[in-house]
């Protein structure tokens, strides 16, 4: 449910928050409907919409079709109330 506080809160744990959506506007606004922007994942096998998305999402990183996308040598960063935003 996008109105819980698990969707709306920040976590930093072994943690998703899951719901369904109808179209990919609707996952797209569900996503980035939220005041922060740390990191975003998201599976798919079309290749245009993984640009198309991911240009789309605000987040300072975005994994797509992987769980682990950040390494201690990669610039680091969200936006909005994330991180050390950009």
């Amino acid at each position: 449910d996008p109105s819980s506080s698990i969707w709306r809160t920040e976590t930093f744990g072994p943690i998703a928050a899951i719901t369904t959506f109808e179209s990919e506007e609707e996952a797209l606004f569900l996503a980035n409907d939220t005041t922060t922007g740390l990191a975003s994942y998201f599976c798919t096998r079309d290749l245009s919409r993984i640009f198309r998305f991911s240009a789309a999402l605000e987040n300072g990183i975005v994994g797509v079709n992987e769980g682990i996308v950040s390494h201690a040598v990669a610039p680091f960063g969200g936006v909005k109330e994330s991180g050390l935003g950009r």
